[in-house]
């Protein structure tokens, strides 16, 4: 396992939980931690860290964007502006996969 993934697995404390997935994506998941030299586990726990950054990114991106499109309740969307910037510092997001 590189150490950069290791360290990211290890630097949150982890609970075991129960995942229902397709099997076309647990293949992916599989070949991916064969790749890495990891476990299934940790190739999820790391996707999952990596995919939320990402996630909060595109929606800022949009939501940023309609403000600007007369068609969208400007209000709406400054409200949800506000509530995933709370989101990003509450969970520190710009340093979840650091």
């Amino acid at each position: 396992m590189s150490e950069q993934l290791k360290k990211i697995f290890e630097k949150g404390g982890t609970i075991k939980i129960s995942l229902n997935m397709n099997k076309r994506l647990l293949n992916i998941v599989d070949e991916m931690s064969k790749i890495f030299e990891i476990n299934r586990s940790e190739a999820i726990f790391v996707m999952l860290k990596m995919g939320i950054k990402e996630q909060v990114a595109i929606a800022e991106n949009v939501w940023k964007k309609w403000l600007k499109d007369k068609k969208y309740d400007w209000k709406t969307i400054s409200k949800k502006l506000v509530e995933l910037g709370n989101f990003k510092k509450k969970w520190d997001i710009e340093h979840i996969v650091d």
